[in-house]
């Protein structure tokens, strides 16, 4: 283990304690802390991702040379590049890095092999199949496109970047901690809960029987919200460090999906995830429907991928090397828990199957005309509903292993129980 924090424990004193009568015969029977944002964390983790960044500019520059520039998509040398050794470099780099560093906190693991790796393979896939940037016309431009997590915003017109005044940069930062503070909140209140499942009946996550129960949907309501503050607070985070840093503006990440879409497509499409949506548009989608001539397939193929990549990062963040507990904590380590693989396959596939409905159904008179009559807010709720059934097939592994949220702890102000 080369830093603490790389383990899996919350190694933060506490900022100040203070207690909780409960019970009167029992007096200060609950001892709570409230513990701030760790900086060490934080900077460790962007340190961590511009680290990736420079061996993405290294693999971005050999695909501009070989591909780009000679302009050599779609032939046998960029497949032989892109398929043989570019792909197969990012799927395994990570699980070795992870086993050579001795990773053992899934939040470092999940930002290892979640962040570069997938937005570099569809990157790839991207390039190889003719479909990269218009705008690009120099191995730097290429680089730093492929080298950037974030899309850096581009005038329309000109294509020139957008510079980011210091207003805005103080934006994000308030952004960042309102969002890292509601999140810790949020996280606060489900943590002392088995699998952070408020309303129980968690046991047996598969069991047919849970769906005709109310509690599988509450909670998957409260996880949904949790991850989905969780990636809203740490794409900010990236883009108040990268708009700091850089002095330009970058696209939105995250647009409060589960608050206001208004279909499956918004929801996917123009809200959750809008630096992987575009990677898996240019990488996967418009691939597929080039050579294959149908949307519906090409939609079904690219959350078949988005499947397979998250059945991937599954297996990155739950694979550890000791095989043991952590000697200084005594915590579980990762290889504790095992996860059950092809769940996200089968919550994708079901997503692809809402949208594939949406574009068979969702442009006829009626549902345009029930669309424009229904309440936005009603429309919100029946998307999110739509989506709950399985919404459990995908969080799984994530709140049942117990740990990873623990992981995360030390990147958000939290309140937490002492004795």
């Amino acid at each position: 283990m080369i830093l603490p924090h790389l383990a899996e424990a919350d190694y933060r004193e506490p900022l100040f304690t203070f207690n909780l009568d409960w019970n009167d015969d029992k007096p200060d029977q609950y001892q709570y802390g409230f513990y701030f944002i760790s900086p060490i964390f934080w900077i460790s983790l962007i340190g961590m991702i511009l680290l990736e960044s420079c061996i993405a500019a290294l693999t971005g520059l050999l695909l501009y040379k070989i591909i780009v520039e000679p302009k050599r998509s779609d032939t046998a040398a960029a497949m032989l590049l892109g398929w043989g050794i570019i792909i197969p470099f990012w799927i395994f780099y990570p699980v070795v890095l992870i086993h050579l560093l001795d990773i053992r906190n899934a939040i470092f693991k999940f930002v290892l092999g979640c962040i570069y790796p997938v937005l570099c393979i569809f990157r790839t896939t991207e390039c190889m199949y003719g479909f990269t940037p218009t705008w690009i016309r120099s191995s730097t431009d290429y680089v730093s496109y492929y080298a950037s997590i974030l899309l850096f915003a581009r005038d329309p017109q000109t294509q020139q970047l957008i510079p980011c005044p210091l207003s805005s940069v103080l934006k994000h930062l308030i952004n960042f901690i309102i969002f890292a503070f509601v999140t810790g909140i949020l996280q606060s209140m489900l943590t002392p809960f088995p699998s952070q499942a408020v309303f129980g009946g968690a046991e047996d996550w598969y069991a047919l029987d849970r769906f005709w129960t109310w509690q599988l949907y509450a909670n998957s309501l409260l996880h949904a919200v949790l991850f989905q503050m969780y990636l809203t607070t740490y794409c900010e985070g990236l883009t108040l460090a990268f708009t700091g840093l850089s002095g330009y503006q970058t696209m939105p990440v995250m647009l409060n999906p589960l608050l206001k879409s208004q279909s499956p497509l918004d929801f996917w499409g123009r809200r959750w995830n809008l630096l992987v949506h575009h990677a898996l548009k240019n990488g996967v989608f418009r691939p597929v429907r080039k050579y294959l001539y149908s949307t519906s397939v090409a939609v079904v193929v690219t959350f078949l991928a988005s499947g397979v990549f998250h059945e991937w990062l599954l297996w990155a963040i739950f694979t550890n090397t000791s095989g043991q507990l952590d000697p200084m904590t005594g915590i579980c380590v990762s290889s504790c828990y095992q996860p059950t693989y092809g769940t996200s396959i089968l919550f994708f596939v079901w997503q692809a199957f809402l949208i594939a409905i949406e574009l068979m159904v969702g442009r006829t008179a009626f549902f345009r005309h029930l669309g424009e009559r229904l309440p936005r807010t009603i429309k919100t709720s029946l998307i999110v509903a739509a989506g709950l059934p399985i919404a459990h097939f995908f969080m799984e592994p994530y709140f049942r292993c117990g740990f990873f949220f623990l992981h995360a702890q030390p990147g958000l102000p939290m309140i937490l129980k002492i004795k």
